[in-house]
């Protein structure tokens, strides 16, 4: 769950940005927000399966690292700009 929601969060962003932003900056800026997606719903799959019956070789703690290094992208970008 911790995953999937920063997943969602920027896919819904990135989207917004991508479709409706008025610069080519925010149009980018949600460009990367949409590719960073999967990635935390990859992430997402992977710990699911590491912490179950790891049925994939590959899926282990750098993945589940990758996706939080992912998040914490996502909310500083967020936040840096709600700043005045």
């Amino acid at each position: 769950m911790g995953l999937l929601l920063p997943g969602a969060v920027l896919f819904r962003v990135g989207l917004w940005d991508v479709m409706g932003a008025l610069t080519f900056g925010g149009r980018v800026v949600g460009a990367v927000f949409l590719a960073g997606a999967p990635a935390e719903v990859g992430a997402a799959v992977a710990a699911a399966d590491f912490w179950g019956k790891r049925r994939v070789r590959y899926c282990g703690p750098a993945v589940v690292l990758w996706g939080d290094v992912q998040a914490a992208d996502a909310e500083h970008g967020l936040v840096g700009t709600l700043r005045p």
